[in-house]
């Protein structure tokens, strides 16, 4: 059992192409990030990015290529579940992730905000200018 279920966090496992598509079609610009590294560096990357951004880290899993962490929003407090991920590309790496909240239908675009901020300073990182 992982530290997020014993909280009352959410699964691991993603939803699959349903969940994917209303993604899409509500953000159409939170896209996965693909970066000119090796998986083990854009891995290390993601995780000191996740750390700088004050996340809670729950799990690192290198060999995975997935980071589990979870975040409390400022306004209300309520916890937020983020999972990570960096697999391999013939181009390098490509990081998506996804941030969900705990309690509630609607987190008013914290979430959304939260991955774009994330993945705004991934890439200042990865270019080497963060």
């Amino acid at each position: 059992m992982t530290v997020r279920t014993a909280d009352g966090g959410n699964p691991v496992a993603y939803e699959g192409s349903k969940i994917a598509e209303q993604q899409r079609q509500a953000y159409p610009d939170i896209i996965p990030l693909t970066v000119a590294l090796a998986r083990d560096v854009a891995f290390n990357q993601a995780l000191n990015a996740a750390q700088r951004m004050g996340w809670t880290i729950v799990a690192a899993d290198g060999a995975a290529g997935r980071i589990e962490a979870s975040d409390r929003s400022r306004w209300f407090g309520f916890t937020d579940d983020i999972v990570i991920r960096v697999a391999a590309t013939d181009a390098g790496s490509r990081i998506d992730l996804r941030s969900s909240s705990r309690l509630g239908r609607s987190d008013f675009g914290v979430n959304a905000a939260r991955i774009r901020a994330y993945l705004s300073a991934l890439r200042a990182s990865a270019s080497g200018e963060g």
